[in-house]
């Protein structure tokens, strides 16, 4: 509530005074429900707004309907001033308290039936896109007016005025510079939500709305409606099939997806099949792994899809066929190298949505990546996500390696070491064995000396052995002095056809884009002694 909002800021702020004249102002203090508070804001509107307020009788027909909890809201009590401030007879007024008795949304919802077309329209125009501007509300209006014909019916009223008319009743507006509109309270949308479903007028005006959106920009449209899914399932089928009907589809892959994602989930919390044969129309699974198996540009693209891959085969309704799932082709995608998209914050969800689909899919990886990747990654982890990446790969052998390698970062940190970097390195470098060699010029040598710089490919004259990224390996001057020792970005064959060549050749030459270091200076070990150069060994595959 307001009242507990307060309460937590004004311990936290520098300014607790001032929040409290706010509180005091506001008359926020005491909770405003009870019937006194209720009876001391009626007093206050209606002195101000109702002439009947002076006739005490029907005054005190609003005080015995607070007291019965026939007015049981601000809310309440605020819209029976509005609508009853002109009327002349006990008799009327009895009659709108009693409809505040009943759904307060279902007596918002016939006064809004009750109002002219164009505040039905400016009302509706605020509940698809208040906050996108007045200029832009304003725009869309006199075309809206002329689309569903009611000029030669109505007489022409202009957005401003019919605008003004609302504001501080239904609605509110808001900002200077890019002024925009929101209701008064939530209720407004719910009541008019009620109406889309169920009054002809509201129906075709909402549709109207949409659809002139639609042929400025689809994915507004769409974005618009798909707002509505969880809080507004009918609502948002009716308005979908509009425009399916319309033939007003989209044709962004990536937006396809995120629609699909979300109808999927709203099918498997509500049940409603309609959300997930919307899901289909947009993005079948046919169709989705069809488009995993194409070429994509990162992992992010890749995760999207694969996440509804998942969602169809988790969330789907009995008798969903998803064989389809079976033709993704786990070789061609683990063959992509950009590993950006491995951080933190990914790689497991990552790991977690492909065994969902399909559990040898780790399998798969395990066999073409190698070790030493997947090491990698792992040390890179937070704590609490270490044992679910060992839980991973558990079945395989690197899932001991992995526990091996758990023990030592829980030693390394009760040293408290200077950063993550640091014990990285201490672990990855204590066995004290390298798997290739990388051979850099003069330039590389003289840059290496600086522990900030990274080892680029341009500087890199020779690469021997065979290893994948994320293997140690050492770092050699022309002569076959061992300068260096750190973890490769790129695996061998990939350094031997990028050595020499700037970072703008590296899309050209890879088919893709990762990172313009060869060895990273958060991952090399300079500075070797000569009694550490000997205990260094060169292990070849």
């Amino acid at each position: 509530s307001r009242k507990e909002i307060f309460e937590k800021f004004s311990h936290e702020t520098l300014i607790e005074n001032e929040v409290l004249e706010v509180k005091k102002e506001l008359n926020i203090r005491n909770p405003s429900y009870k019937p006194e508070g209720l009876i001391e804001i009626f007093d206050k509107l209606a002195s101000i707004s109702c002439e009947w307020y002076e006739n005490t009788s029907m005054r005190k027909l609003v005080y015995n309907s607070i007291f019965h909890n026939k007015i049981t809201t601000p809310l309440s009590i605020r819209d029976l001033i509005l609508c009853a401030r002109n009327i002349k007879s006990s008799d009327q007024l009895i009659d709108h308290i009693n409809r505040r008795g009943h759904d307060t949304k279902k007596i918002i919802a016939h006064e809004i039936l009750t109002t002219s077309i164009h505040v039905k329209i400016i009302l509706y125009l605020i509940y698809f896109c208040g906050t996108s501007g007045k200029p832009y509300i304003s725009s869309l209006y006199r075309t809206i007016c002329d689309s569903i014909r009611i000029s030669e019916k109505v007489p022409i009223s202009t957005f401003n005025i019919e605008v003004r008319s609302q504001i501080g009743y239904i609605i509110e507006q808001f900002g200077y510079i890019k002024s925009g509109f929101k209701f008064s309270h939530p209720i407004y949308e719910e009541a008019l939500s009620i109406l889309i479903t169920s009054d002809s007028t509201c129906e075709t005006i909402s549709k109207t709305i949409l659809e002139l959106i639609h042929e400025s920009d689809s994915k507004v449209a769409f974005r618009i409606n798909n707002r509505f899914v969880i809080k507004y399932p009918v609502v948002t089928v009716l308005l979908y099939r509009y425009l399916l009907e319309k033939k007003n589809d989209i044709q962004d892959n990536k937006f396809k997806i995120l629609l699909s994602q979300k109808l999927v989930s709203t099918y498997y919390n509500t049940k409603n099949i309609d959300f997930f044969e919307l899901a289909q129309h947009f993005m079948s699974l046919k169709d989705l792994v069809s488009l995993i198996n194409e070429n994509f540009t990162s992992w992010k693209d890749l995760s999207q899809r694969l996440d509804l891959c998942k969602r169809y085969i988790r969330n789907s309704p009995l008798g969903f066929d998803t064989s389809h799932a079976n033709k993704l082709q786990w070789e061609k995608i683990f063959t992509h190298n950009n590993q950006d998209f491995f951080t933190e914050s990914s790689i497991i969800s990552f790991f977690d949505t492909c065994y969902a689909i399909n559990p040898d899919s780790i399998r798969i990886f395990y066999e073409m990546k190698g070790e030493n990747i997947i090491v990698s990654y792992f040390l890179r982890l937070a704590k609490d996500r270490r044992e679910h990446y060992i839980k991973i790969f558990s079945q395989y052998p690197v899932g001991k390696t992995l526990e091996d390698y758990l023990v030592k970062i829980q030693d390394l940190e009760r040293n408290r070491p200077k950063n993550k970097f640091a014990y990285i390195k201490k672990i990855l470098f204590s066995d004290y064995k390298y798997y290739g060699k990388v051979f850099v010029d003069d330039g590389a040598l003289f840059a290496l000396q600086k522990p900030w710089l990274n080892l680029l490919p341009i500087g890199i004259t020779k690469v021997e052995g065979q290893f994948s990224a994320g293997s140690v390996v050492g770092v050699f001057s022309e002569n076959n002095y061992l300068v260096g020792i750190g973890i490769s970005e790129y695996d061998a064959e990939q350094l031997s056809k990028m050595k020499g060549h700037h970072s703008s050749a590296f899309n050209e030459i890879l088919g893709y884009f990762h990172t313009t270091s060869a060895i990273k200076n958060s991952f090399r070990l300079n500075r070797i002694n000569r009694n550490e150069k000997n205990k260094w060994m060169y292990i070849k595959k």
